[in-house]
């Protein structure tokens, strides 16, 4: 539940229609790269924050703007 949070966040801070298109835009350029569905998705730099810190229950918290921009 937590990761889908992070998502929401990061959906808020994009303005929803921007966070879609990045998230298509970086996946698209990573299929390309690794021809691999699994490692395209896993390479979204949304989803590696969301993965790194489902666990962390108060991550929203601490969380700065635009985090997932360290995961790029």
């Amino acid at each position: 539940m937590n990761h889908e949070k992070i998502h929401l966040k990061q959906q808020v801070e994009m303005l929803w229609l921007f966070y879609f298109i990045w998230y298509l835009l970086e996946f698209l350029f990573h299929f390309m790269k690794y021809r691999n569905f699994l490692k395209a998705y896993k390479a979204i730099s949304f989803e590696k924050e969301a993965y790194a810190n489902e666990q962390n229950l108060n991550y929203l918290l601490e969380r700065k703007f635009w985090s997932f921009l360290n995961y790029f």
